[in-house]
């Protein structure tokens, strides 16, 4: 009996221990935050300038960007009561909330931007840039993050180019969120403004809500769950001066489980979408024109990855702002960036301007991923209607079941014939204009004579042509009907691509031949990366080699082998056999 009490009591103090530290850090973040919001602003002045790190610092939650973890308890155990804090701010914020609490709201991060960087913005060239509002959109955002975000802003940014900021609070229902908000903020009333809609308006009408009240000539737009590094802003400014250019900053990471800073290649990629219409990141190399000769330089991108952007206030509302028609998140990324390069301007990506980022696991305020995905695919649907022209019914002959999503939403067609007028009033030019000039390295579907999934029969099922897997290879796994790494398609020359990858073969004899995939602006010539397709037989035969296509004996890989006569491959069991999703466009 006297064991038992002695190891529970040893097991209750670890744990009371490990509570009572938490709960200490905590009360001092509550703490730093009252005593903020309760300052007088005349003593708050000098809080726009970078403050001098006390050496206590060093030791902080997240100093740096460094990643924050849960301390264990003896046996390797978090507590229940904190697992479950934990477990309750990933359901609310799809991101690590608890974590976050423990950093504090003005953390330090390294200055990360290259020293050409550093060079290029010397401080007497402020006086040339405009300032700018900067707008960022909540709906019951975690209180740590939001003020982690804003004062990022205000910490690392020249005041004079900080007209505003304007917090859109979207009909959010957190308390905390509410009167002590306002009353934070009081000693920044001369910078920030909460702004309160009438209603719930979802994170894309919330965006044209706050840029309507802005009263600067320029718009910055951030996401809630940001923090901008040293030097972000003036680079961004220095390029949107310069007439309908949309500026981009780098995009690096804010881990979602520890919040440590990553940051990502400033130079290294693009932004693009895929036939499902999604954005996507796309390496630079892959571009068909020459790259720029200094790297860091500011390059075109064909999409902008989501809500962090620059713009000038009047361009935006030249294009109509966001379409209003596109409900809550998604899609809106596609809508402008189309527009923008259509209708005259230009999207550039700046490696010199530094804001991470935290990618949310799941989008709470949504719901299911089943609703996530119809909604943006709805969303999509409309900017494919308005902007892709001829395309938008290739789209649908990719994806039969995209059809009735749009057809669901009623009233939609009035809205649609309101962009299109829109549209033609603007004098924009075609979106096959657009993949000619802009985006030439996407797979054009109207050049294509068969499109869709590459699909073989074998004895597990039905497996098709998937590509890249995370280590960029190609695999042959079992279809899913969703488009993405599965769709392919064959040009009228021969070639088999995807992303700007050209399936090939390397060797000409059944047993040195391997089956690959390579950039086609490096083979696009080469008969080894172009393949005909008898349909007769279902056969896809590589030029060069004269060695049909097969899966390979582990079935996850493709492999060639010298071609069956026709009288062979008709049998249903031959694995010579190929199907496309659409045999002919």
């Amino acid at each position: 009996m006297r064991f038992g009490v002695t190891y529970r009591s040893t097991s209750c103090r670890s744990e009371f221990i490990l509570l009572f530290l938490l709960a200490t850090a905590l009360v001092l973040i509550v703490h730093q935050y009252s005593r903020a919001a309760f300052q007088q602003p005349s003593v708050l002045r000098h809080q726009y300038k970078r403050k001098q790190v006390s050496q206590n610092s060093n030791h902080a939650p997240g100093h740096m960007g460094e990643p924050v973890t849960i301390p264990q308890q003896e046996h390797g155990k978090i507590p229940d009561s904190v697992q479950e804090q934990i477990a309750l701010g990933w359901q609310r914020q799809g991101y690590n909330q608890f974590v976050s609490d423990l950093i504090s709201v003005r953390r330090e991060l390294p200055d990360v931007r290259d020293p050409w960087c550093v060079r290029k913005t010397p401080d007497d060239g402020l006086s040339t840039l405009s300032p700018v509002s900067i707008v960022i959109v909540f709906h019951d955002e975690a209180l740590s993050v939001l003020l982690r975000t804003v004062h990022s802003v205000l910490n690392r940014s020249p005041p004079e180019l900080i007209e505003e900021i304007l917090l859109v609070d979207d009909w959010s229902s957190v308390v905390q969120l509410k009167t002590f908000l306002d009353d934070y903020f009081l000693p920044y009333r001369d910078k920030v403004r909460i702004l309160r809609t009438p209603k719930r308006l979802g994170l894309i009408k919330g965006r044209i809500y706050g840029a309507k009240r802005a009263s600067a000539d320029y718009l910055l737009f951030l996401d809630a769950h940001c923090e901008c590094l040293e030097g972000w802003l003036e680079p961004l400014l220095a390029l949107v001066v310069n007439a309908k250019v949309v500026a981009v900053p780098t995009i690096d990471w804010l881990n979602e489980t520890t919040l440590a800073l990553q940051v990502g290649p400033s130079n290294g990629l693009y932004g693009a979408f895929d036939w499902n219409l999604s954005f996507q990141w796309r390496p630079r190399y892959d571009r068909y024109d020459t790259p720029e000769k200094n790297l860091l330089e500011p390059f075109d991108t064909p999409v902008m990855a989501g809500g962090l952007f620059c713009i000038e206030k009047s361009f935006f509302a030249q294009l109509g702002w966001y379409d209003p028609g596109l409900q809550v998140y998604g899609g809106e990324n596609m809508e402008l960036s189309f527009k923008v390069w259509m209708c005259g301007g230009a999207i550039k990506t700046v490696p010199c301007s530094h804001v991470a980022h935290i990618q949310k696991r799941n989008h709470p305020y949504i719901g299911s991923y089943t609703k996530e995905r119809e909604l943006t695919m709805r969303n999509s649907l409309r900017v494919a209607e308005v902007w892709m022209d001829e395309y938008a019914e290739l789209l649908y002959r990719l994806h039969p079941d995209y059809r009735p999503l749009l057809a669901s939403k009623s009233g939609a067609a009035k809205d649609l014939d309101d962009r299109r007028h829109l549209r033609s009033q603007l004098g924009c030019k075609s979106f096959r204009w657009y993949l000619q000039h802009v985006f030439p390295e996407q797979d054009d579907p109207s050049q294509a004579q068969a499109m869709g999934w590459i699909q073989s029969e074998s004895k597990t099922g039905k497996l098709c042509l998937t590509w890249p897997m995370r280590d960029r290879t190609l695999a042959l796994l079992h279809c899913h009907g969703l488009g993405g790494q599965q769709i392919w398609f064959h040009g009228a020359a021969g070639e088999i691509t995807r992303e700007g990858h050209c399936l090939g073969v390397v060797g000409s004899r059944p047993q040195s031949s391997e089956v690959t995939i390579a950039l086609c602006s490096s083979h696009s010539a080469s008969d080894a990366y172009k393949w005909l397709h008898r349909r007769q037989t279902g056969q896809l035969v590589n030029v060069a080699s004269g060695l049909c296509l097969v899966p390979a004996s582990n079935n996850f890989r493709v492999a060639v082998e010298p071609c069956d006569p026709v009288e062979q491959v008709s049998k249903s069991s031959n694995l010579q056999k190929w199907t496309f999703q659409i045999d002919k466009v």
